[in-house]
C-alpha cells in the first residue's frame, strides 16, 4: 500500500512540475535516475560504487567530483538527449528542462 502512495505522490508531484514548467514557456522531462551515480558524465565508464562512497572517481578519464554531481550531470545530459563523452560541456541546458517546442510554425 505504501508504494502506490508513493507512486500517486510522485506522480502528483511531476503533474505539477509539467504544468509549472509549460506556465515558464518550458517542458519538464521526466528521467529515470537508475544507474546515474554508476557511470562517469565525462566518458560515460561504469565506475561501480557502494551507497557509502560520496565520491565519483574515474580510473579511465580521471574525473573527480562529488557523486550526487555526477549523477546530476548525467541526469541532464539524459534530459536533454546528450549522453556519453564530453556531454557536460552544454553551460546553456537548465537541467531536466528544455525549451517548449513550437505547435505550429
Amino acid at each position: 500500500m505504501s508504494k502506490s502512495i508513493l507512486d500517486a505522490g510522485w506522480g502528483e508531484f511531476l503533474s505539477i512540475l509539467q504544468v509549472k514548467a509549460a506556465n515558464a514557456g518550458l517542458m519538464a522531462i521526466a528521467v529515470n535516475p537508475n544507474g546515474t551515480t554508476q557511470n562517469c558524465s565525462s566518458c560515460g565508464t561504469h565506475v561501480p560504487k557502494t551507497i557509502q562512497d560520496r565520491w565519483h572517481s574515474c580510473p579511465i578519464c580521471g574525473l573527480e567530483l562529488d557523486r550526487d554531481v555526477n549523477a546530476a550531470i548525467n541526469i541532464k545530459n539524459i534530459a536533454v538527449g546528450r549522453t556519453g563523452i564530453k556531454a557536460q560541456d552544454m553551460p546553456d541546458a537548465i537541467a531536466g528542462f528544455t525549451e517548449k517546442p513550437t505547435l505550429y510554425a
